[in-house]
């Protein structure tokens, strides 16, 4: 999106979830695919926003599967 602020990437999400008490979540938002969403959850997020990931997709229910199967979280 054109009003999205610059990516801070994995390591970002690391710094985020060890500066943030536990109680607080984490959620990541924006280029989550079926490549890094494994390692989306592995930087500590307490959840993932995945819309384009599904809603782009030519078969949405199979994206979903997808990326279910890749998660650690």
């Amino acid at each position: 999106k054109s009003d999205a602020g610059t990516p801070i990437g994995i390591e970002g999400l690391r710094r985020i979830r060890n500066m943030v008490p536990l109680d607080l979540p984490v959620i990541a938002i924006g280029g989550i695919t079926g490549d890094n969403v494994g390692a989306v959850w592995q930087a500590g997020v307490d959840g993932v926003a995945v819309i384009h990931a599904v809603a782009d997709a030519p078969d949405p229910e199979g994206a979903v599967r997808r990326l279910a199967r890749r998660t650690t979280g």
